[in-house]
């Protein structure tokens, strides 16, 4: 059974928080409140497994009807960004304070050199991700309209 872990949500303006929760203590508090305990030296303080996407963001474009077949829209330019759990977990908890390695699989494409490279900048370790000759690096187009919504 968990005696402690961690999770991110997202604050009230978007900022990620990060809460832990310990069971001796049956409470659930934020990192201002952490007691460190030397138990041992470990290298992580989280890793992260799972899902890594690039996020092409298409805005703005009208949502309330299909835009039907063989219909062009006019955009703003695009975004490229990262997503998926790995990316999205892994970049707020370092951002958070934590050490974080990383480990999911990737093309030998682009995006999967965007997405260690991404990582990289923002200090999570990657020595976990696997660059897969027989797949590509998942992808996503999200489509915002005017107001921000998907």
């Amino acid at each position: 059974m968990l005696e402690r872990f961690f999770w991110v949500s997202s604050g009230l303006n978007g900022d990620p928080l990060l809460f832990y929760f310990e069971k001796e203590r049956q409470e659930c508090i934020q990192p201002a409140k952490f007691v460190k305990r030397d138990v041992m030296e470990k290298k992580f303080d989280c890793l992260v497994c799972g899902t890594m996407v690039v996020d092409v963001i298409v805005k703005p474009v009208p949502l309330e009807e299909p835009i039907g077949k063989g219909g062009l829209l006019h955009v703003g330019p695009l975004a490229v960004t990262t997503g998926g759990l790995v990316c999205n977990t892994g970049i707020a908890m370092q951002r958070l304070g934590l050490k974080v390695a990383a480990a999911g699989l990737v093309g030998p494409d682009v995006w999967g050199g965007f997405i260690s490279s991404t990582l990289i900048r923002e200090g999570v370790d990657t020595a976990g991700l696997l660059s897969l000759e027989a797949t590509a690096t998942s992808s996503t187009t999200v489509l915002i309209d005017a107001s921000g919504e998907r």
